[in-house]
């Protein structure tokens, strides 16, 4: 489960480099994606940054580019900035997630048949996983979009949420998420096996161990990728649901209230393509780092039963 954040890091730390789905206008923070992990930062703390990062004159638009020129001027430790945290936070988010949907999915085997029970089980794990770390994330967040001295513990940050809001306020924001991750767990692996199955009727290597990893593999890839493309509209709303609390400007899109109302007006003021903003970073990222997760940790089950038997 590590693997994945470890191997797809580069990508991530392009996406953040470029700002990708980042910048909004009225808010005084710019909102950066890793790749597991959302990060918030005051833009006149990232100034200097991103003048370094996208010298003027030049666009960054070039994925492979940028991502030699972060190693060309920080080294190859630059491509993987922020991998610590990342894994600090995603790790035991992981680890439920996964736990989670292979019980579901056992169980509901027996109910139901195709592509349901993946899907059920998929949208249900990361119905858990999301809620039960969305105060932390929050919580988190928050205090990345203060200044350096005005930040406090995490402890101190969720007690003023709670005292200034109410206890619910600590899941501000899961809509948004929800409606991002849990269309993409349905999806994802609903079409994690019906791309399986079509590898079994395709490649039949030697060796089950290597033909059990090529098939999560390549199942993990291209399930990925489709999942993501499908569901980015949700990524760019969740990502302008994060500065709410910082938006100056009542009539931005930003400022409504449902997920939907955000959709609508981002199409409607920024155009469709705005939905799609970020796509192709999204796909470089989310691909891969879905085929190195599931090829991961479907071998490692295989050394586990392996050894247990």
């Amino acid at each position: 489960m590590q693997a994945s954040a470890v191997g797809n890091q580069p990508a991530p730390v392009k996406k953040s480099s470029m700002g990708e789905l980042a910048a909004c206008p009225r808010c005084g923070v710019w909102v950066l994606n890793n790749g597991l992990m959302e990060h918030m930062m005051s833009k006149h703390e990232c100034a200097a940054l991103f003048r370094d990062v996208a010298p003027r004159g030049e666009t960054a638009s070039a994925t492979l580019g940028l991502l030699g020129r972060i190693a060309r001027t920080e080294g190859a430790s630059g491509l993987y900035a922020g991998l610590v945290p990342t894994l600090v936070m995603a790790v035991p988010n992981t680890a439920l997630y996964f736990t989670v949907y292979d019980e579901l999915r056992n169980q509901l085997r027996g109910i139901v048949d195709g592509a349901v029970a993946p899907a059920a089980a998929g949208a249900s794990a990361r119905l858990v996983a999301a809620t039960a770390v969305a105060p932390f994330e929050l919580a988190r967040t928050q205090l990345q979009a203060l200044s350096p001295s005005l930040r406090g513990s995490y402890a101190a940050e969720i007690g003023a949420l709670v005292r200034a809001d109410g206890l619910a306020s600590l899941w501000r924001g899961l809509s948004p998420t929800l409606w991002r991750d849990v269309p993409f767990s349905a999806v994802y692996w609903s079409s994690f096996d019906q791309v399986g199955l079509a590898f079994d009727r395709c490649v039949r290597p030697s060796d089950r161990r290597s033909r059990r990893l090529a098939r999560a593999f390549i199942s993990g890839l291209c399930a990925g990728a489709f999942a993501a493309l499908l569901t980015t509209p949700f990524d760019v709303v969740k990502t302008r649901r994060m500065v709410d609390r910082y938006v100056v400007d009542s009539r931005a899109p930003n400022a409504a209230r449902s997920t939907f109302d955000i959709v609508a007006s981002i199409a409607r003021q920024e155009g469709l393509p705005a939905l799609f903003s970020g796509a192709f970073p999204r796909l470089l990222k989310v691909a891969p780092a879905c085929a190195i997760m599931i090829g991961t940790y479907e071998y490692a089950k295989a050394l586990f039963v392996a050894d247990a038997t």
